[in-house]
């Protein structure tokens, strides 16, 4: 499923694919994949636009159209991003955003678990879905003090979305593997060494995965 780092890879090729292109016409090929609007009003508010900043949060994606219009993507379990010349035409493509210029950049699920949208602004989106600070900005303080306030299991805690936003089943584990600490292990069980490490962990893992692509086949054995 992807994650924080796989997102971040997602973003740095959009940019890299797509970034500053405008979108000719945005087209909904299956509108399951929508979240919350209907697809004839999806692809009338994305022609014409520009593929402009992107941001991530956890595990959506972000990408400004127009100062109040912001395209919201999550992946879900077998999402990703996938630029193509004017002649291709990838398998499972959800919604082809057709670009000025030739080419088309398509938004991919397998399973049809991920969910793309608008929001007014990626602070609107976050506040809406009660998301928690993003995995990589939480600094070491916050990130010390939540876990001195929760009294449940260190892996339910990394994985709540609503407490750290952008932490699965993969990389909760890495972490912890890495910091030398039982999947089940309570929060107020841990001692301020390994909360430490598990700081520590939490940024080496993450940071780590993104410089690799999150590549199961380039990460650390």
């Amino acid at each position: 499923m992807p994650e924080l780092p796989d997102v971040e890879v997602f973003r740095r090729y959009l940019e890299r694919h797509a970034g500053g292109a405008d979108i000719v016409e945005a087209e909904v090929r299956d509108s399951r994949c929508l979240e919350d609007i209907a697809a004839s009003r999806f692809e009338r508010l994305l022609a014409g636009t520009r593929l402009g900043r992107t941001r991530r949060h956890g595990k959506h994606l972000f990408v400004r159209l127009t100062p109040d219009v912001w395209l919201t993507l999550h992946f879900g379990m077998t999402g990703f991003l996938r630029h193509v010349s004017e002649d291709g035409e990838p398998d499972y493509s959800r919604i082809a955003f057709h670009l000025a210029g030739g080419g088309s950049l398509h938004y991919i699920l397998k399973r049809m678990l991920g969910r793309a949208g608008i929001t007014g602004s990626p602070e609107a989106f976050i506040d809406e879905h009660d998301l928690g600070p993003d995995a990589l900005d939480l600094d070491s303080g916050a990130f010390d003090e939540l876990l001195q306030s929760v009294r449940g299991g260190v892996k339910s805690l990394l994985m709540n979305q609503a407490r750290i936003a952008g932490i699965g089943n993969i990389y909760s584990d890495e972490m912890l593997f890495e910091a030398g600490i039982h999947p089940a292990a309570r929060c107020g069980e841990l001692d301020a060494g390994a909360r430490g490490r598990l700081d520590d962990a939490r940024r080496n893992v993450l940071e780590i995965a993104i410089e690799r692509d999150a590549d199961p086949e380039r990460l650390p054995e």
